[in-house]
Formats: C-alpha cells, sequence, structure tokens
C-alpha cells in the first residue's frame, strides 16, 4: 500500500471518526537517516545525537534512505521506530510521508529546520576571492538538479557571479544527474564528462567536499594540475 494511500486512509477515517486501531508502543530507537553512508559529515552529527541520547538510555543509529521513499516509511512504522531525524536532501522527502510517520506516533525532525547557513554570503566570498586571482571562468559542480529550488548554492552561485561583475556562461555549469548523489564517485564521473566537451574554464567551486575530492581526482588523471591549471 502507497503511503498515500495510507494517508488517505487515515483522513477519511478521521473525517468519519471511525475509531482507528490504537498505536501500537514504540521503541526507544532513534534513525540518523542519510543519504550517503561514506559522507563523514554524518559521523560528526551521529556522535552528537549520541551524546545526548546515552543521557535517557535511547540507542541511535544510522540509516541510509532507501530510494523507495513509501516503502522506507512503511518500514519504519512497522518496526516501531521512535522517532527519525532526517539528514537528507529536502527534495527526497514529502509531505505526504512526514504526514504518514506522524500519525504513526513518529517523532520526525529535519536538518534544514535546525539552522540557517549564509550561502549567499559565502558563495560571493568565494567567488570573490578567485576572482580577486584573475579567474573568470568559473564553474559550477551541482551534483544536484540546478532545476530543484531547494538547490541554494547552486542560486548563491549565479548571485555571485553576477554581483562580481563576472561574466556568466550556462557551459560553466555543471548539472547533477538523476538520482543526484553528491559524492566523490559522481563528482568525478561530471568531471570526466565536462573535460570532455573542450570548454574553456579556470577555476571550480563545488557544491561539498566529496564531489570537489572526486572532481580533483578526474583533472589529476587529465593531466591537470592542482591549483597551477585549475
Amino acid at each position: 500500500m502507497s503511503i498515500d494511500t495510507q494517508q488517505r486512509i487515515i483522513d477519511a477515517a478521521n473525517t468519519l471518526n471511525f475509531p482507528l486501531p490504537a498505536p501500537k508502543e514504540h521503541s526507544k530507537i532513534t534513525f540518523l537517516v542519510v543519504d550517503d553512508l561514506l559522507n563523514p559529515h554524518y559521523y560528526n552529527i551521529l556522535q552528537g545525537m549520541n551524546s545526548i541520547a546515552c543521557k535517557y538510555n535511547i540507542p541511535v543509529s544510522m540509516i541510509l534512505l532507501w530510494d523507495d521513499v513509501d516503502a522506507f516509511c512503511s518500514m519504519l512504522i512497522a518496526n516501531q521506530v521512535h522517532a527519525v531525524y532526517f539528514a537528507t536532501f529536502m527534495h527526497r522527502i514529502n509531505e505526504s510521508h512526514i504526514n504518514l510517520l506522524r500519525s504513526n506516533g513518529i517523532c520526525v525532525h529535519f536538518s534544514w529546520d535546525n539552522f540557517t547557513i549564509d550561502f549567499d554570503s559565502l558563495m560571493n566570498q568565494a567567488i570573490r576571492y578567485l576572482a580577486d586571482l584573475g579567474h573568470k571562468r568559473i564553474s559550477y559542480l551541482s551534483g544536484l538538479s540546478i532545476n530543484d529550488t531547494s538547490n541554494t548554492r547552486y542560486h548563491s552561485y549565479l548571485k555571485a557571479m553576477e554581483e562580481n561583475h563576472l561574466p556568466l556562461d550556462r557551459e560553466l555549469i555543471i548539472d547533477g544527474i538523476f538520482p543526484y548523489f553528491t559524492d566523490a564517485k559522481s563528482g568525478y564521473w561530471a568531471l570526466k564528462t565536462f573535460l570532455d566537451k573542450k570548454i574553456d574554464f579556470t577555476a571550480i567551486i563545488s557544491l561539498n567536499d566529496l564531489l570537489a575530492i572526486g572532481a580533483m581526482n578526474a583533472l589529476k588523471e587529465s593531466g591537470l594540475s592542482i591549483p597551477q591549471d585549475v
């Protein structure tokens, strides 16, 4: 049964005042849900969560979000999970997933609700630094789809290029490829494809460190030195 179907059943029962089965008693299990188990950034979050959870005798585990998010949510419900903390990309979780989990007594929180980063200011500093070194052809390695409204760093890149009076060539933008992984392997293949196009550029700004590491490997493999050539 899909997430939408389950939610419609719950909504209909509430509208008709139909008694639903009492929710099962939940375990204390809490999951940190991530997009990539190889990203060391998530281990810092896990360590912080565990430092608090151990005071309350609550186990915390890190788990990879499945491609089938509907099935993933059903698994959480079936295993009576107490709480989940999504440190995933926003576009992978929709309102129906959130409502279903919460209607089944699961506490749901998101990393993007807990802090705000001024990407406009940070990207402007990065572009200005490169511009001061004489760079004008600055490429952007997105990882995510540039059409995704939650891809804030891409929009900050566009704004920073304009504010620093640098020409914006759409050929310099390396769009993400579905299903939009942002690991080193994705960065490597994205740069390999980009280099094959023989587009003139002198610098690259990447969405994250893992993409950058993959891109650096592709550059070195192509005989380009860092930072002399790029």
